[in-house]
């Protein structure tokens, strides 16, 4: 009777296997600079960093990324959800800033995502979309399948625009078919969505890789913080997972009546 009961736990620890995917995140990230004066880090961890930056010529060096993680299997029936919050500890110039935000396979290239503007939720102030060259020199980029948003009447998304002011950011992902996704990115209470499908994004394998950009060449700072990205399983998966460990309760309480 204990091998049986034995037999039904592995099986159940199986199934447990597909649950929810936290992806491993360092404590240390990296940043691109290929020119100028690159931004200084601080305060680094595995829910995000501190930033620093100067003036430069181009926006390019305000990429911070993380690759090559693991826990990121991406299959069918599955959402990928990255979430974080940001916080000016400097008050932005006048000047057209925005923040991209990007998770991508870093084998296969295919990856997703999300910019907002930091200023008032007005006309084209968020976009969303993918791209199949997608590495950390591309963080935001969005030019395939890219969809436009504007604030929704009502809508009250706080301003980036004064020292301490913060907004939550979640981009996710869920993989309706092999080649079929839905796209959502949420900014406070400002909702973009699109469904992209038949664009040979069928190989993509898992999100191994996560970045943020900050698209201004003025000096600023800005703190990333409870940074998560993870993986949830489609609910029929849930479903099965919580019966089989209802299974193995009403075994168990068989054996030892």
């Amino acid at each position: 009777m204990k091998k049986s009961v034995l037999l039904i736990a592995l099986a159940s620890a199986a199934t447990l296997g597909v649950q929810a995917s936290v992806i491993t995140l360092g404590n240390t990230w990296s940043i691109q600079s290929p020119g100028d004066t690159p931004p200084v880090l601080s305060n680094q961890s595995s829910t995000g960093f501190d930033l620093t930056a100067a003036g430069n010529s181009s926006s390019a060096q305000r990429a911070v990324y993380q690759n090559g993680l693991t826990g990121g299997a991406f299959g069918v029936g599955e959402t990928a959800i990255m979430s974080f919050t940001v916080t000016a500890n400097a008050a932005p110039t006048a000047e057209n800033i925005a923040l991209s935000f990007s998770i991508w396979d870093s084998v296969n290239k295919d990856g997703f995502s999300g910019k907002i503007d930091w200023g008032t939720p007005t006309a084209e102030c968020m976009r969303i979309g993918y791209d199949k060259a997608m590495d950390y020199t591309r963080i935001g980029t969005d030019a395939q399948g890219r969809v436009t948003g504007t604030a929704p009447a009502g809508a009250s998304s706080t301003p980036i625009t004064s020292l301490g002011a913060s907004s939550d950011i979640t981009l996710s992902v869920t993989r309706n078919a092999l080649d079929d996704y839905s796209l959502t990115v949420d900014w406070d209470d400002v909702s973009l969505t699109s469904n992209i499908t038949g664009n040979d994004m069928g190989s993509l394998s898992a999100i191994d890789a996560v970045g943020i950009r900050w698209n201004s060449k003025n000096a600023g700072a800005f703190t990333v913080s409870d940074l998560s990205v993870e993986v949830i399983p489609e609910p029929a998966t849930l479903g099965l997972v919580a019966l089989m460990g209802g299974a193995l309760i009403y075994v168990r309480r068989i054996f030892v009546v």
